[in-house]
């Protein structure tokens, strides 16, 4: 009862039988590896990226708040939650595309890092030595 008996001939065909079987999924392994590693590559320019966009906006942002709190004597009181959900609103606005545009640099390679190192240098944003972080130079 489930006892077999093998010379080594056939062992040496069951062998190579599934030997044959690993090699068929080499192809299919092979295309894991690669979808894993591009998956880790982006998750990796990500890291980056993200404190460049938050020091990109909030460089955007902390000059709108500098500039509506230099200019709020010329308002009257009662505006002064309008202005600031105004001034929030157009920054938002103006910032979209250039957000939507580094998110996707993100995504690439070669010319999407020299994009977010562009924007770094047109903004001001430097890399802090040994935190891997991004900060607002200005």
């Amino acid at each position: 009862p489930n006892v077999f008996l093998h010379d080594l001939d056939a062992l040496a065909a069951i062998v190579a039988q599934g030997l044959e079987q690993r090699r068929a999924e080499v192809p299919k392994v092979e295309a894991i590896i690669e979808a894993e590693v591009t998956r880790f590559m982006r998750w990796h320019r990500s890291l980056e990226l993200k404190p460049t966009v938050t020091a990109f906006r909030s460089g955007f942002e902390r000059i709108a708040r500098e500039e509506l709190e230099r200019h709020r004597g010329r308002f009257r009181p009662e505006d002064h939650a309008a202005l600031e959900s105004l001034t929030r609103s157009i920054v938002q606005k103006l910032l979209h595309r250039p957000t939507t545009q580094l998110n996707r640099a993100g995504e690439e390679t070669g010319a999407g890092i020299r994009f977010i190192d562009t924007v770094r240098e047109l903004f001001g944003i430097e890399r802090e030595e040994g935190s891997g972080e991004d900060r607002d130079a200005r």
